[in-house]
């Protein structure tokens, strides 16, 4: 329902892991980024980028600094998705 939701949700209770797109209303993935970064308690949850357009050059240096692995929306599946939850997932636990 847009990113200001989705700050809202994950800051009500920190999740597991996070998927996130970076094309959303009112605030962008790059801002939630952001925000999760600078938040202690937020900053180590693992999250998983999901974008439909081609990124900047600048852009994909901006995702760089969070370390976050980008999946294209239009190159997905569900068990693509699913094996990048699972593994997010592992790491976390480590």
């Amino acid at each position: 329902e847009g990113g200001v939701n989705g700050w809202n949700a994950i800051t009500k209770k920190a999740p597991q892991a996070v998927i996130l797109d970076l094309v959303m209303p009112v605030m962008d993935g790059f801002t939630i980024l952001e925000n999760m970064h600078a938040n202690t308690r937020l900053r180590d949850i693992p999250v998983i980028i999901l974008t439909a357009g081609d990124l900047t050059a600048d852009q994909k240096r901006q995702l760089a600094e969070f370390g976050p692995r980008l999946l294209a929306k239009s190159a997905l599946n569900e068990k693509d998705l699913i094996a990048s939850i699972e593994r997010a997932l592992q790491r976390a636990a480590k």
